[in-house]
């Protein structure tokens, strides 16, 4: 088992055609992941819905204190004859009517209460949980996306390595294959067998660099960035692991820390708390309103409304020498009235023109006003029942996919263990079945070059030997693709890479 698990990759990738002057890129698994949590969609967008939630818990919050709104407006109205109810203004008497500026504010202080809001900050407060929990599995589903391009470009890489030694030993069998049919030990039907195992070699090469390019390609797009043609130096080892699985605890390690089950118990809490605040709309709700408000008016010529003033008093003292004369003319005479108080001083114009300086800010108060409201609902149409059974359906929902997951998490557990288990003794046989493939490959070379075997049993012997070296390089590979599903079920890291 020493070197069971053994990548040793320190591999640098030369895509086929490459051409960059620049030095390669060093890239490390957990800067691979960092850099796609930075930049990948699929982990940003499920960030963003938890600020989101954080806004709208903080916003729930808010909703327990008053609301206050101020307002204010502008009015102008122009010259010329009104209607006062069913008459004019210059019946009235109100001639040379000037135009007029109007400004009013008004404040109001709101204040709401019911049992939906008072449960609002809690289920804002759940949301947040779930958003969290979708954020937290995108990222542990991200981080396995990440781990197995990275893993699948060294094992391109491997495989570029394996395909140049394959071509390197076919161009030594050819010249092998050379030098014997100088010295008529084969024919000339040996040479050719080894020219096409070079060609062949030659197409197995161009395929695995194809395979490494795309690989890189796809690290990169899971990373979040755009393909380009760099090269990549992967520095990243995956050293000997000897994991003694506890299948058992890693089902309760499953249960206590796997993102999508944990997310899956914030919805049944969220949903927990939607029933309670659907329950609340048969209780009463309370609202409670203060306002305050004042206007100001002013006429764009001072002059009318003196003139106004004036044509008024003038008529009251016209009305007071009428009753006077009446008065005088009794019988029994009355005492009469003393019209000239009624004439306008001019303290009087001073003061009209004083209070037609109020626009926009020299505002009249009007009396502030408060209500106060109860309100008891009766009967909605079964609205309220209808919401209240929805939002039943809705927990229960969600608590039948928890205890549905919980079920499968537990084969998933299981399955992983077994597939983990089962590949590292896969990478046992394979290790062994190279050592033994190599050895092969040794005898057969020394018997063809004893004049023994031909080359097709030597070329037979090549096949056995990069074969055993292609299916003990996917061995490996496949030990840690299969440790990193496990990893990602179990929601925790078990090694440290």
């Amino acid at each position: 088992m020493a070197g069971l698990l053994v990548v040793g990759l320190l591999s640098s990738l030369v895509p086929l055609g490459a051409q960059s002057p620049d030095a390669p890129r060093a890239l490390s698994l957990e800067e691979a992941v960092q850099r796609a949590l930075e930049r990948n969609p699929s982990v940003l967008i499920p960030e963003a819905e938890e600020d989101v939630a954080g806004w709208n818990h903080r916003a729930a919050r808010a909703s327990l204190l008053p609301s206050a709104s101020v307002g204010g407006g502008l009015q102008w109205r122009g010259s010329g004859e009104e209607r006062v109810g069913s008459l004019t203004a210059g019946e009235l008497g109100l001639v040379d009517q000037p135009s007029w500026y109007f400004s009013q504010y008004n404040a109001s202080l709101t204040y709401s209460l019911s049992g939906a809001s008072l449960l609002a900050p809690s289920e804002a407060r759940a949301g947040i949980e779930v958003a969290a929990a979708r954020s937290s599995q995108a990222r542990a589903q991200l981080r396995l996306e990440v781990t197995r391009s990275y893993l699948q470009l060294l094992r391109a890489g491997e495989s570029v390595r394996l395909a140049e030694s394959e071509l390197e030993r076919a161009e030594a069998n050819r010249r092998l294959a050379e030098a014997q049919l100088e010295v008529g030990a084969v024919t000339t039907l040996d040479l050719r067998q080894s020219e096409v195992a070079v060609g062949r070699a030659r197409v197995a090469l161009v395929r695995e660099e194809g395979e490494a390019r795309n690989a890189r390609i796809n690290l990169l797009i899971a990373m979040g960035e755009e393909p380009d043609h760099r090269e990549l130096r992967l520095t990243t080892t995956f050293e000997p692991a000897t994991l003694s699985l506890d299948e058992e605890a890693l089902i309760e390690e499953a249960l206590a820390s796997n993102p999508e089950l944990a997310g899956l118990r914030a919805q049944e809490e969220q949903a927990r708390i939607s029933l309670r605040s659907a329950r609340t709309q048969y209780l009463p709700s309370l609202s409670a309103q203060m306002g305050w408000s004042g206007f100001t008016r002013q006429a764009s010529d001072s002059r009318a409304l003196v003139a106004q003033a004036e044509a008024g008093a003038e008529g009251m003292i016209r009305q007071c020498e009428f009753q006077n004369d009446i008065l005088s003319r009794l019988a029994d005479p009355l005492p009469t009235q003393n019209c000239g108080q009624f004439r306008l001083t001019d303290e009087a114009r001073q003061g009209i023109l004083e209070q037609n300086r109020d626009f926009p800010f020299g505002f009249s108060h009007e009396p502030p006003s408060v209500s106060v409201s109860l309100s008891i609902p009766v009967f909605q149409g079964l609205q309220r029942q209808r919401q209240v059974e929805q939002a039943r359906v809705s927990m229960r929902s969600v608590q039948l996919q928890e205890e549905n997951r919980m079920r499968t998490l537990r084969g998933e557990v299981a399955r992983a263990v077994t597939d983990f288990r089962t590949a590292m003794e896969a990478a046992r046989i394979e290790e062994e079945n190279r050592g033994v493939a190599l050895s092969q490959l040794e005898l057969a070379r020394e018997q063809y070059q004893a004049g023994l075997v031909d080359f097709l049993q030597l070329a037979e012997a090549e096949n056995v030997r990069a074969r055993a070296e292609r299916e003990y390089l996917a061995a490996i590979y496949t030990v840690h693709e299969t440790l990193a599903s496990l990893e990602a079920v179990v929601g925790v890291p078990l090694i440290s890479r």
